[in-house]
């Protein structure tokens, strides 16, 4: 979608605007109109900021002090298995200390970054124009242009590694027929049949 610069402010007039100013004309340029942007707190400094603050700092020291433990039980923590009465049973709670530790590091940052843009970021609402007329030519050429570069990037097309997998676990279960289906043939060769055992055909016919 393509959007006029007419409304494009020239260099000079960007240099006497203030970062916001500018930031609200480059949105407009673009064809997105700011309906509402305001601070949380106009007044800096009340204590209504200074709780809001201290939570989300309380979010992330937890995010913090969870990784400073899960480094100190992945390295200190015993883990070598021991019967019961041969030694420390310690090392059952190994695993689930890994594993809540890491998930109260990643819900301390969470709940910080939702809790940073809900108390302290400015609250704005945004409304972006919608063009209904097709994009031209030149815009769908230079998109499928950028796409096939970004994907010839990666790689996938030259070195073929889904194939390259897949021909591997074909062998590997070619491989594994192969080993399975002797075997049982021998063991179903090897196991005589009920009427085959000494004494089977004696006792039937008596």
């Amino acid at each position: 979608m393509t959007h006029s610069t007419a409304n494009i402010p020239g260099p000079d007039e960007l240099r006497e605007m203030s970062p916001e100013e500018a930031m609200l004309a480059g949105a407009e340029s673009g064809g997105v109109h700011v309906v509402h942007r305001r601070q949380r707190y106009p007044i800096p400094g009340t204590k209504a900021e200074k709780r809001a603050e201290r939570g989300v700092s309380f979010m992330f020291g937890l995010a913090a002090l969870a990784g400073v433990a899960f480094i100190v039980v992945f390295v200190a923590w015993p883990y070598v298995y021991h019967l019961p009465g041969e030694g420390s049973q310690r090392f059952r709670f190994y695993t689930p200390l890994l594993g809540g530790l890491l998930g109260l590091m990643l819900l301390g940052m969470g709940f910080g970054a939702v809790l940073w843009a809900k108390w302290l970021m400015p609250e704005e609402e945004a409304v972006e124009e919608r063009d209904d007329e097709p994009s031209p030519d030149e815009e769908k050429l230079m998109t499928a242009a950028t796409l096939s570069v970004g994907f010839e990037d990666t790689g996938l097309q030259r070195r073929r590694l889904d194939s390259h997998v897949g021909e591997q676990v074909d062998r590997g279960l070619a491989h594994r027929r192969a080993r399975c289906r002797p075997a049982a043939v021998v063991r179903s060769v090897e196991t005589p049949r009920p009427l085959d055992r000494p004494g089977t055909e004696h006792e039937r016919v008596a």
